[in-house]
């Protein structure tokens, strides 16, 4: 595997690239820095890099450009595959494992996955993601995929090298958008591409705007890229079907107008002029039909543009038609009608319903906020909670039904839940369009799985369906709440050997599923004492498995599991020492007769953490059903439960787990805007907090978030932080909101404890 990195004065970002793609997963790897003509240090990293490690190769250059940088890198290039990583991103750790693992099981030309942009304070996934990355695809040609064009850039792919030599391509030099018409042309020859819904590929967007790629206002950029798309039109109406073309002219009219007609230099009747003159160029040969398949703000737009309507989209843009969400809209026999910003001169440019939503662009705004497991005497439940309802749909003015199914991937069995409605005030969409009623649209589903005879083993996808009067939007059910206990619970054994699992995605563009198995190693007894852990499972063959614990990539083997007298298996392991004063987890797995780490699995009537006694070490369910161990040097508070009281105050209380010479343990959360009355200890052994919202400004308090962390006395007398770690009942209930306060509890990241004090006041009630 060759990964090139082309770098010119980036000496900020490329420690960051290169170790992300050293720390991979995937470790048989050539890396190629291509240096061009860099003047700021930057050469000098990069040959640090090839002095400490054998895998990275220096080549260098004079300045001509990423183009000329990326072709040097491929001439370089050794390995069965190629990639491309420009020097200011990086890679999630099992980017080029994913990549490659498909590429070589159906020996694919191409394997693409999604990208997610990320800046100094957050990182998002785009939201045409949705459109391209939902699923995994296997074997298609950009013909039967044409939408994978939105993703037309030269990374997030491996590309087969043979592949990539045997087209004769290159990139341009000397231009900004030297990608084009390449990775188009690729995409359209390549007989096998796969499309794997995981993010493989993180892009920086610079707050200082210093990418060349990344100045949209800039003339050079817009001539650059009206060059790059009459280039990419005229090899791909040269070599491509008509599907292809298609798709490339909804990415274009869709996304790449709208950087240069929304922005501030649009103004200028020069640059309007340069784009409008692009626009009409491609006007000759856009296929019928395409601009209905746009939104109506972009639609109404590209034809100003098209029409040179320059006073005309000045006036529509400046009056925010951009904004769909802000003006009205009626229902029409044909879709809904949007009342956007336009003057005499504007309407008089546009076609017959251009500012109507058809029916087959309506999209769903969703979210499930809680979910919880009934496992009582009778059939096994799943309630999943959330709202949903179809974008810029009064409801108020039509009646609203929600369905949510599970269907079976291999046979098609749908299998339907129970729905009904709810005014849970957390059921509601953290912020909505103003002046649409979405009241109706929280909803509670319960699924009844029943025995291992009526669900079947595989994979279940989830989809919903909400009808709102004439209109019925049905897609993949999406967005578990990351805030809900939920993610931390999302497995069960049921009847002893099933596992049952909702299988969530931190990037929202992939749908919830299902998955039905029956794990080969389940734990059923687990206590320790002092650093040994003693655990009972178990095993789907007769062999005595070797149990090891797993940290990352640190994997430590352990003694042979023996075989007790009932004929499962039985183990102790040792942690080993940990001086750090951080908590650290190990995940517990055995080593099948193939050499891999496979997770021991939690079973039915295990609560671990009752079992493993007071002390240092809490042990625990993964999210997937595992089992881990969390090492506590200084001991840790386990939250038994949280209670919303009348005073419109959080009561949260728990057990202690003291490390030896540790006292005094607490609770507390550090935000102004949320007053804690911590330290309410009955005894050395429990621990109780209470939390509310201080007295509200008369404009309401701004939003605010949390962690509730916990505090204790060293032997030293200095007081340090301990984990706070969600036991299984409370899980079941976050989200839970304080009524009157617009305090929220809920999960943070792994088993912790968040509040969240929402944007409202006392007199107005809450909204989340």
């Amino acid at each position: 595997m060759t990964v090139v990195v082309p770098f010119f004065n980036v000496k900020s970002y490329l420690e960051e690239c290169v170790d992300s793609i050293l720390r991979q997963t995937l470790t048989d790897l050539e890396v190629i820095l291509v240096d061009d003509g860099s003047t700021d240090g930057s050469h000098d990293i990069a040959a640090r890099y090839v002095g400490k490690d054998k895998r990275v190769r220096l080549v260098a250059q004079a300045n001509q450009g990423p183009g000329a940088a990326r072709n040097a890198g491929v001439a370089h290039a050794r390995g069965t595959y190629l990639t491309f990583v420009d020097s200011d991103d990086r890679l999630p750790p099992d980017a080029l494992a994913i990549l490659v693992d498909s590429a070589r099981g159906n020996n694919a030309n191409i394997a693409a996955g999604a990208i997610r942009r990320f800046n100094s304070t957050r990182s998002w996934v785009p939201a045409w993601a949705k459109n391209v990355h939902s699923d995994a695809l296997h074997g298609v040609q950009l013909a039967q995929f044409p939408s994978l064009l939105r993703n037309n850039y030269p990374v997030a792919k491996v590309y087969k090298r043979q592949f990539w030599l045997s087209q004769e391509l290159s990139f341009r030099t000397g231009v900004i958008y030297e990608d084009q018409p390449l990775i188009a042309q690729m995409l359209s020859r390549a007989g096998s591409i796969n499309v794997v819904p995981d993010v493989v590929y993180d892009y920086r967007a610079r707050e200082d705007r210093s990418s060349i790629s990344q100045r949209p206002e800039e003339v050079k950029d817009l001539r650059d890229r009206t060059e790059a798309w009459q280039l990419t039109l005229d090899a791909l109406r040269a070599e491509a079907d008509a599907p292809v073309l298609e798709g490339w002219y909804e990415t274009v009219y869709g996304t790449h107008f709208h950087w240069y007609l929304n922005n501030q230099s649009i103004s200028d009747a020069g640059y309007w002029q340069i784009l409008s003159t692009s626009a009409q160029s491609l006007l000759r040969y856009e296929p019928p039909g395409l601009l209905d398949k746009l939104s109506p703000e972009k639609r109404v737009a590209v034809r100003l543009l098209q029409e040179n309507r320059h006073q005309a989209f000045l006036d529509f843009r400046e009056s925010g038609g951009y904004e769909l969400s802000n003006f009205g809209t009626r229902i029409t026999p044909i879709g809904i009608e949007h009342s956007l910003p336009l003057s005499a001169d504007a309407v008089s440019a546009l076609p017959q319903n251009a500012l109507v939503s058809f029916p087959e662009q309506l999209e769903l705004r969703q979210e499930v906020i809680r979910g919880q497991w009934d496992l009582g005497a009778g059939p096994v439940q799943l309630r999943l909670s959330g709202f949903a309802y179809i974008d810029y749909v009064d409801l108020a003015d039509v009646e609203t039904r929600v369905e949510l199914f599970a269907t079976h991937k291999r046979s098609g069995e749908i299998l339907a839940a129970h729905v009904e409605k709810s005014d849970d005030a957390l059921l509601r969409p953290a912020q909505h369009p103003a002046g649409f009623d979405i009241d109706g649209s929280g909803y509670v589903a319960s699924f009844e799985l029943g025995g291992p005879t009526r669900l079947s083993l595989g994979s279940w996808t989830f989809s919903i369906r909400v009808t709102s009067g004439r209109f019925t939007v049905t897609e993949p059910l999406r967005n578990l709440s990351a805030k809900a206990g939920f993610v931390e619970e999302a497995s069960r054994i049921i009847d002893d050997h099933v596992r049952i699992r909702v299988a969530s995605n931190a990037n929202r563009h992939v749908g919830v599923s299902l998955l039905v198995d029956e794990p080969k190693f389940i734990v059923y007894s687990v206590r320790s004492t002092g650093r040994d852990v003693t655990m009972a499972f178990r095993a789907g063959w007769p062999l005595p498995p070797t149990v090891m614990l797993s940290a990352g990539r640190t994997k430590l083997a352990h003694t042979r599991a023996h075989r007790g007298r009932d004929g499962n298996f039985q183990v102790s392991v040792t942690l080993p020492e940990n001086e750090s004063g951080r908590r650290r987890s190990w995940e517990v797995g055995v080593r099948d007769v193939f050499g891999r780490f496979v997770p021991l699995v939690c079973s039915a009537g295990l609560n671990p953490t009752k079992h493993s006694g007071i002390g240092k070490i809490h042990v625990g369910p993964t999210p997937t059903g595992g089992l881990r161990i969390d090492d506590c040097p200084h001991g840790y508070i386990r939250i038994e439960a949280v209670t919303a009281l009348d005073d419109h105050s959080l009561e949260v209380s728990g057990d202690v787990h003291p490390a030896a010479g540790w006292s005094g343990y607490e609770l507390e959360c550090e935000n102004a805007e949320i007053a804690a009355a911590s330290g309410l200890t009955r005894d050395p052994l429990t621990v109780q907090g209470r939390f509310r919202a201080d007295p509200l400004h008369p404009g309401g308090h701004p939003a605010v978030s949390t962690t509730v962390t916990g505090l204790a006395q060293g032997p030293d007398g200095r007081r340090s932080a301990v984990p706070v770690i969600l036991g299984r009942g409370v899980l079941d209930e976050l989200p839970l909101l304080v009524p009157g306060s617009g305090l929220i509890a809920q999960r943070a990241k792994g088993r912790s404890l968040s509040l969240r004090l929402t944007k409202a006041s006392h007199s107005e009630g809450t909204r989340v």
